[in-house]
């Protein structure tokens, strides 16, 4: 949010997810007078999230909790370079050369990164083109996949007798 602070007019986002932030986050953009460059989406059937992700130049994350990454996926088989915070699960998820990873939260940086897309046009092409080389790679995540591989998980847990602390 702080980052459009740093974007010209012609920038837009959109905020997608209902959740416990939801009050601090409306409050933060009239604080910051950003309500004409900000909307908010509650909430998103799941069968509409494929055409909002593809009609996105650029998917943003500053998540550093995000569990399975599934944003992220649904990003990139929709064809949108993304702009994330680096940390283990964006870098598990995320094919290389297909996003770009930020080390830090600095608005400012976020802002630097998306006008770096816009002044470099070739760049983000070729994180498009490499999505599409790559695109391969995601399809590992398929709920056919996750669910057999999540099974497994818990014939092993189950077979060891581990138990939660």
């Amino acid at each position: 949010i702080e980052m459009m602070q740093y974007l010209d007019d012609s920038f837009h986002l959109t905020l997608v997810g209902d959740g416990p932030d939801k009050g601090f986050i409306t409050d933060l953009i009239t604080k910051l007078k950003l309500q004409s460059k900000i909307t908010c989406v509650n909430w998103m059937e799941l069968s509409k999230v494929p055409d909002m992700m593809a009609s996105a130049d650029i998917f943003l994350s500053a998540s550093h909790s995000e569990t399975f990454g599934l944003t992220y996926i649904a990003a990139l088989a929709s064809r949108t370079p993304c702009v994330v915070y680096d940390y283990e699960i964006s870098r598990e998820v995320i094919p290389p050369d297909t996003s770009i990873f930020l080390k830090t939260l600095d608005p400012k940086a976020w802002a630097d990164a998306i006008l770096s897309l816009r002044k470099q046009p070739e760049r983000y092409q070729n994180l498009q083109k490499a999505i599409e080389e790559q695109y391969g790679m995601l399809k590992q995540y398929s709920e056919e996949n996750s669910a057999k591989e999540l099974v497994t998980f818990y014939k092993f847990v189950k077979r060891k007798k581990i138990k939660p602390e």
